[in-house]
């Protein structure tokens, strides 16, 4: 009997489903759990890097459509599935299940076309599950459309998160990526076997993403002091405090950056290894921290003064600008980074309430744009 095909339900082959299969299937979760990234955020990213002014009109208009979302987004840009970390972990238990004869199935609220061309990427052939323009493939959906697919109980299920504790419950068998103790109590709660496969970000990913070395630019802020030879204990304080918010919002442009940069990274034989990119510091987790940070070091600023605010935050705005747009345009790039740091000595100046001289402006802008030259020649 001829079956007619679901929502969000796409086949990578053209063989005949078998009328019964050999084996319980084992289903897999996509982001999280196959893959150490989100394909979503991941898109998102790619699209924003190809093209600002369209994925954030995108995202204001169809933020309430996720599925809709998901498929203009990849209409913008797709990431490059190849350099997506998988979890080892995950793929060799996908592997073994395949030669002990089990079906493997990828169930994801990624786009459905993403989830295929994954599979086919990994060498997974069978029949995979994604979302639709009209179908949003997660929590309820996605464990309703298992169970009409293979029955109650008749599949185990790997995922990461609370939003797969529908389709776990509905698993004969549960497979969890590193849950919280929250989850792990609510796993236990459903009674039914669970493995669990260690992973996780750890406080060293987290503190190396930040790039705490790189602060100690931000003691050019007191450099309008020594120059004015002004040592007085409460300029110190301000200037103190607002080099620990400019810290703060300078991480938060790094994190920035290195989302903006992902592919790039992935292909650099050294920056591969940094926190997001490899995975080991989620998309998600980074997006909260980099806005965090922003705030925190906004919230400093202004503890000093409306000027060192205003300073801070037309850094921040400078700094995004040029992971977006400026550091592709040849000089400018060299301009744009000798003037992130000269506003370092302006807020400084503002900081210890200092007349700025022009002279040190002058060198101070000459030496940065130098050494940006090196920089890039260095890099070359």
């Amino acid at each position: 009997m001829k079956k007619t095909k679901k929502p969000g339900i796409v086949s990578v082959t053209n063989e005949q489903m078998k009328d019964e299969v050999p084996a319980v299937p084992l289903v897999l979760d996509v982001d999280g759990t196959l893959l150490r990234t989100d394909m979503l955020y991941e898109t998102f990213w790619a699209a924003l890097r190809c093209n600002l002014v369209a994925t954030l009109w995108i995202l204001f208009t169809l933020w309430s459509h996720p599925a809709r979302l998901k498929r203009e987004l990849r209409r913008i840009a797709e990431p490059r599935l190849e350099l997506l970390p998988v979890r080892a972990e995950i793929l060799e238990m996908a592997r073994a299940a395949r030669t002990q004869g089990r079906p493997v199935h990828l169930a994801s609220g990624s786009d459905r076309e993403l989830v295929a061309t994954l599979a086919k990427q990994l060498d997974l052939p069978s029949t995979h599950f994604g979302s639709t323009p009209d179908c949003n493939l997660t929590g309820r959906v996605k464990a309703e459309s298992l169970v009409e697919t293979f029955g109650e109980g008749g599949f185990d299920y790997a995922g990461n998160s609370a939003s797969d504790l529908k389709c776990w419950a509905a698993a004969r068998r549960i497979i969890a990526v590193s849950p919280n103790p929250a989850l792990s109590m609510r796993l236990k709660a459903i009674g039914k076997p669970v493995e669990v496969v260690p992973d996780g970000t750890g406080w060293r990913d987290v503190i190396r993403e930040l790039r705490p070395h790189q602060w100690i630019k931000n003691l050019l802020l007191f450099l309008p002091m020594l120059a004015a030879h002004q040592f007085n204990p409460d300029q110190l304080l301000t200037v103190l405090l607002a080099a620990i918010g400019f810290s703060f919002c300078a991480s938060s442009i790094y994190i920035s950056n290195d989302l903006l940069d992902l592919e790039a990274d992935r292909l650099h034989p050294a920056k591969k290894s940094r926190p997001i990119a490899s995975g080991r510091l989620p998309i998600r987790s980074a997006m909260i921290a980099s806005v965090g940070l922003a705030v925190a070091g906004l919230c400093l600023a202004l503890l000093v003064g409306a000027s060192v605010f205003l300073m801070t935050a037309g850094y921040i705005v400078a700094g995004l600008l040029y992971s977006l747009l400026w550091k592709r345009a040849r000089w400018v790039d060299l301009l744009a980074l000798a003037s992130l740091y000269l506003m370092r000595v302006i807020t400084g100046a503002f900081a210890a309430k200092i007349p700025l001289s022009p002279w040190l402006v002058g060198i101070v802008f000459a030496v940065f744009l130098a050494l940006a030259m090196v920089k890039r020649l260095t890099g070359l």
